[in-house]
Parts: C-alpha cells; sequence; structure tokens
C-alpha cells in the first residue's frame, strides 16, 4: 500500500474517515496504482490507515454499489476485471453515460470547466504516453464536476471508474480520445450538439478490437 497515503493524510480534511478513504481509493484506480483485479484486505487498509475497519467497510461498500469492487463474502474482496467482451460493453457504457453528460452541458459549460479541459487536452497531447489515460480521465472528470445534475454525474462517474480499469484490455486510446476532446471543445465552445453522437460512435468504434477474418 506504499502508494497510498499514510494516516497522517486522514483528518486533515474536512469529510469523514469514510469520505476520505473512498476518495483515496478512487484516486489510486486513476493513477494506475489500483488495477483490475486487485485485492483489497479491510484489516490491511485499517492498519495502513490507522483507523478501525468500520470505515474501511463502508468505503468499499460503497465502491461495490458502483460496481467497482466485487465482493464475494468469506472468499475475496477485489477490484472487478473483465473479459475483452466485457470491456467493450464497459466502453459502450462510458460513451451513453458521458454523451448524456456533454449535452446536459453544451449550453451550461463555465469559463473555468473549459480552461482545465483545454489544459488536460494539451496535456494529452503533448505529455507522456503514459500519462495520457489519466489525463484524459481528468479532461472527463472536469465535466462531470461541473454538472447539475445527481444522477446524470454518478452514472458517468460510475462508467468512468469502470472504463479505468478495464482500460488495459482496450486499444491505444489515445488518438480517438484526443479526437473525441476535440469534438467536445467544439460543441461546448458553439453551443451545439449535432456532431455529439456521432463523435461519441466513432469513438467508441476505435475502442473494439479488430474481429479476426472470416469471424
Amino acid at each position: 500500500m506504499d502508494f497510498l497515503p499514510n494516516s497522517g493524510a486522514l483528518g486533515s480534511r474536512r469529510t469523514s474517515a469514510v469520505d476520505q478513504v473512498y476518495d483515496l481509493l478512487l484516486t489510486a484506480i486513476v493513477e494506475g496504482n489500483l488495477a483490475a483485479g486487485h485485492e483489497l484486505r479491510d484489516q490491511v487498509l485499517a492498519e495502513h490507515f490507522g483507523l478501525s475497519r468500520t470505515p474501511i467497510r463502508e468505503a468499499i461498500k460503497r465502491l461495490e454499489h458502483q460496481g467497482i469492487v466485487a465482493v464475494a463474502a468469506a472468499r475475496y474482496t477485489r477490484l472487478v476485471s473483465f473479459t475483452i467482451e466485457q470491456a467493450e460493453h464497459v466502453v459502450r457504457d462510458w460513451a451513453a453515460a458521458h454523451l448524456t453528460l456533454v449535452e446536459s452541458l453544451v449550453h451550461a459549460a463555465d469559463r473555468d470547466t473549459l480552461s482545465a479541459m483545454h489544459t488536460h487536452h494539451r496535456t494529452c497531447r503533448a505529455g507522456p504516453e503514459a500519462r495520457h489515460i489519466e489525463s484524459s480521465f481528468r479532461f472527463f472528470e472536469h465535466l462531470r464536476s461541473a454538472s447539475h445534475s445527481f444522477s446524470i454525474c454518478l452514472t458517468a462517474s460510475t462508467a468512468a471508474y469502470r472504463h479505468r480499469l478495464a482500460a488495459p484490455l482496450l486499444p491505444d486510446p489515445r488518438d480517438a480520445d484526443l479526437d473525441l476532446h476535440t469534438h467536445i471543445l467544439s460543441a461546448l465552445h458553439e453551443h451545439d450538439a449535432a456532431d455529439l453522437a456521432s463523435a461519441f460512435a466513432g469513438w467508441q468504434h476505435a475502442m473494439r478490437h479488430p474481429q479476426p477474418v472470416g469471424g
């Protein structure tokens, strides 16, 4: 658990221990420090953070309800993992949720949100390849934060973390992500959602593995 902050990081914010552990686990997923199939042991996490097991279990329960953690009683608690076919279903869910999100913000994205998105888009374009997936995640995170709809934000957030876990099974996303970013930024600046559906469909198609000849 060296990639997670120690107990000193807890209590420094005015949020509950459950919220803080939950946020730290999600951050570790985004940064690639927790991967699909990684086992979560509540006792190990409790000792690491200097907490009782109760807030750890509550944080894990939230992740389970979102489909980010899989739990089999008395057997395992681990981040969900996917087959390639399941990963493509995750892609479909991500595209549907984020299309709805962007359409809801075409006339409502503020200047600060757009500025932050442009920053992450530039990082995706010119930054190290290893940071691309995280930067793209942050690009959409600003959109999710700007949403005024709890249900849209929750659906998109859940899809985003599941997609982050599935990412290693998918084709290289860099070109497809950059193209989608460009379409989204254009739509938000011009207040025009006309081309968004086709842009998301193109991104989703790019995330599919080529079918074998004769398949």
